[in-house]
């Protein structure tokens, strides 16, 4: 991750690496999310956080597709994510 130098770049680059293109683009309204893990295990969504904070203490990184979108919200797991820093 040390070659990326932002969000944009970031989406850009898993969305190509996955052949997902056009899916995480931010604000794109899209069912796509992104989601991480911090060094105290809290869930997260991508963008959450200012960069230097995020590259700082992101573990490991989601993708979440909107079929998973949509049964996290249903779940309600999707609202509890942000909320759990």
């Amino acid at each position: 991750m040390l070659h990326v130098i932002g969000y944009e770049e970031l989406r850009n680059d898993l969305a190509r690496m996955f052949g997902i293109e056009g899916h995480l683009e931010d604000p794109q309204p899209s069912d796509w999310k992104l989601e991480y893990t911090d060094h105290e295990n809290d869930i997260l969504l991508v963008g959450d956080d200012p960069w230097e904070e995020f590259v700082n203490c992101v573990q490991n990184i989601k993708i979440l597709s909107s079929v998973e979108v949509q049964q996290m919200s249903l779940d309600g797991d999707l609202a509890a994510n942000p909320t759990t820093k």
